[in-house]
């Protein structure tokens, strides 16, 4: 009995799961792009859309840091804060931006 119960309360977690991962995120009205799919984009102070080569998304704020996850081209992402870093060639301009 216990073991049927246990199956029952693992699979309402996976369809929750694949639910969550199924259905894109429901984008904000001051977004200039659809929400990227998995990402946060409520309850952050930041929004931003990524490139239109998309974005890595690493573990620390470094490019030496692992990267985790990959979002795609011309989507919005939400965000807290960020770190000014090493000057590196803007994608559109080649102008130094500090990231």
């Amino acid at each position: 009995m216990r073991l049927s119960r246990l199956g029952e309360v693992v699979g309402v977690g996976v369809a929750v799961a694949a639910a969550l991962y199924t259905f894109p995120a429901v984008t904000p009205s001051n977004a200039d792009a659809p929400a990227c799919r998995n990402a946060q984009v409520h309850n952050t102070r930041f929004l931003a859309t990524t490139v239109d080569r998309g974005a890595n998304v690493r573990a620390g704020p470094s490019e030496d840091t692992e990267q985790v996850a990959r979002l795609p081209a011309d989507c919005s992402v939400g965000f807290d804060g960020y770190c000014i870093g090493v000057p590196e060639p803007d994608f559109a301009t080649g102008v130094p931006d500090s990231r």
